[in-house]
């Protein structure tokens, strides 16, 4: 049985696809772009300089938690 087919890995990436859909909203996206952008299959390090982090963390934020910007 490949991965693929394996029930548990598809849970598991919904539960992974349910705590990034979380996480954008408590950011303050609303609902329908934190699904998308939750739901993109780009690596965490495409996403870096992309509009979805700079929506959802500003520098401002940053700034007051102690991180060089």
């Amino acid at each position: 049985m490949a991965s693929s087919q394996n029930p548990h890995v598809y849970l598991e990436n919904l539960e992974a696809l349910k705590i990034k859909v979380a996480n954008l909203i408590k950011c303050g996206i609303d609902r329908w772009r934190a699904y998308q952008w939750g739901n993109t299959r780009k690596g965490y390090w495409r996403i870096v300089d992309n509009v979805v982090l700079k929506r959802a963390i500003p520098n401002t934020s940053l700034k007051l938690a102690g991180y060089p910007v």
